[in-house]
């Protein structure tokens, strides 16, 4: 019994990373349900099963007392809610308090779904934050992340082709030339790309600094290529910025030192075969989503740097700031930006129509919607994760493999936090359960073991020995 309840989970959350983007990318209620009840059965057992062996779980407190105060703010606003919101009246219809001297969601409907949610992706964190420290379970957590997110690109690529008509036979209402893969919003699938192509470009870059790697390059370089053309198919400006700015930085970090010294050895026939697999790219990027890239970077010019989107996003962020007084301490409530923004739009003069779901801005809603003490809280889980893993991979001396995945992880979070300045991927299941995902390995990075003597020396050999191959090669 207790292997199975060890085991379980683990293998049960590899399949919520594949369900998750693969189902709309988690943005239907059916999807977030099914996801948020595959979480939930991963943390139960998960719990279970450290309670059976009669330890504790490998969570660092900073992390688990941060999960829990979220955890107790977002369930006692719902519990002490102040209303409920009519969406079709746009008011508030105000219900008895618990406790009316206490603070309270705005409206219990809509902060239910995103409680639990949040609750399930705070849960995910910390699980990962102790499952990472095993490294059977980091490899396979990297392996199963950076397939799945080939697979769906590729997946894109293909409906790009076929002008989205798979996706529109499968969901009628899903139709626009903006979507990408099974993301209706170009910018979501952006955002998801970004937090794949750093762990692609890791794996790639393991497969040429070791030798008998064959597979795994005739793997992983294919999947870098394709990542790269996602990007620009996905059509999203910010996505492409940002891919660019990660590509550039793997390369700084890895690529060109390694090339430098030796230690990346390509042979003709594999220089050969990258070129044409770069072509090939190329002319995919052309035929595939060139001039829908073009065309919007061409909207952007021809509007003389004025991006419409832009501007009505900089009056949402202005339209925070003025509901940031009212929402406080403790905010709205999970999930109510939408039920308190158009209450606040009015001096605006219609500058900003229609229902806004999102702010655009993650960080100005999380202060919304959790008030300055919650979003603080959530910054020390975000970007204490990150200080984390930064900590870790400047410290003590790293497995290769290791250092590689910590450093991948750390530039896709850097992806996404930027992402996140002006648009919303955290607000959107699947990008929240990659986060989280990336967030626990950070946290759980001090468990990280120091590589044995018998790695350090087999490590030392292989840089030796390329540096050797490139004099020989001089000679």
């Amino acid at each position: 019994m207790i292997p199975f309840l060890v085991n379980a989970p683990r293998w049960l959350f590899l399949a919520a990373l594949v369900f998750a983007p693969w189902a709309y990318g988690s943005t239907r209620p059916w999807a977030m349900q099914i996801l948020e009840g595959i979480l939930g059965v991963v943390i139960v057992l998960w719990l279970a099963g450290c309670t059976a062996r009669r330890k504790l779980p490998l969570v660092p407190w900073p992390l688990a007392l941060s999960a829990l105060f979220l955890l107790l703010q977002g369930w006692w606003l719902i519990i002490n809610v102040q209303a409920v919101y009519d969406y079709d009246l746009a008011q508030f219809t105000p219900v008895k308090q618990l406790l009316p001297f206490a603070p309270g969601a705005v409206d219990r409907l809509a902060a239910i779904p995103t409680m639990l949610s949040d609750s399930a992706m705070l849960g995910a964190i910390c699980f990962v934050a102790d499952l990472a420290q095993r490294p059977v379970w980091r490899k396979r957590i990297w392996w199963t992340a950076a397939l799945n997110g080939i697979l769906l690109m590729i997946c894109g690529l293909g409906m790009k082709i076929f002008d989205n008509y798979i996706t529109s036979y499968l969901d009628p209402t899903y139709i626009g030339v903006t979507s990408f893969a099974f993301y209706f919003y170009h910018g979501n699938a952006g955002a998801f790309i970004n937090l794949i192509l750093p762990l692609v470009a890791g794996l790639t870059a393991l497969a040429f600094t070791r030798r008998d790697t064959k597979m795994e390059r005739a793997i992983w370089l294919p999947g870098l290529l394709i990542c790269i053309a996602s990007s620009e198919a996905a059509l999203s400006k910010a996505g492409m910025i940002i891919s660019l700015g990660l590509l550039i930085a793997l390369a700084v970090w890895f690529f060109v030192p390694r090339l430098a010294s030796g230690e990346i050895q390509i042979s003709r026939m594999q220089m050969i075969a990258i070129i044409a697999g770069g072509v090939l790219v190329l002319v995919a990027m052309l035929s595939v989503g060139w001039y829908g890239a073009a065309g919007r970077w061409a909207e952007l010019a021809s509007a003389k740097g004025k991006d419409e989107s832009m501007i009505e996003r900089l009056l949402v962020s202005q339209v925070c700031f003025h509901m940031m007084p009212d929402s406080g301490f403790w905010g709205f409530g999970p999930g109510n930006f939408m039920a308190c923004f158009p209450h606040y739009t009015a001096y605006l003069n219609g500058a900003v129509d229609g229902i806004w779901v999102y702010a655009h801005e993650d960080y100005l809603q999380a202060i919304v919607e959790w008030g300055y003490v919650g979003a603080a809280v959530l910054g020390v889980i975000f970007f204490g994760g990150i200080w984390k893993g930064w900590r870790r991979l400047r410290g003590t001396p790293l497995a290769e493999h290791d250092s590689v995945l910590l450093t991948v992880v750390l530039m896709a979070l850097a992806g996404v936090a930027v992402h996140a300045l002006f648009d919303f991927p955290l607000q959107i299941a699947s990008i929240q359960l990659y986060a989280a995902t990336y967030l626990g390995i950070c946290w759980g990075s001090p468990g990280f073991a120091a590589p044995s003597a018998r790695v350090r020396q087999r490590q030392s050999s292989a840089s030796k020995s390329g540096v050797q191959a490139r004099t020989m090669g001089a000679v």
